[in-house]
């Protein structure tokens, strides 16, 4: 989603100044959510690493899941 909001970014603000302000918008609106999912799949990570711990056939600790955030804001709508 982060991708392609950051797709998207430039060509709001070359349309109007309403649409910059959406495009800000958006860009909190992905920033909250990116922030969100990645407390919410720690405490799940965490869990699962519990429940690994003391399952007894659970050798291995399990792999940690990787989120694709990355630099895709538009740093001139900031």
């Amino acid at each position: 989603m982060a991708e392609e909001a950051g797709k998207l970014l430039p060509h709001l603000a070359v349309l109007s100044g309403e649409h910059v302000v959406e495009g800000e918008q958006l860009q909190e609106d992905v920033s909250v959510f990116e922030r969100e999912f990645r407390v919410a799949v720690e405490e799940l990570w965490k869990e699962r690493a519990n429940q690994a711990a003391i399952a007894a056939e659970a050798r291995e600790r399990p792999e940690r899941p990787v989120s694709g955030g990355g630099d895709w804001k538009v740093k001139h709508l900031l």
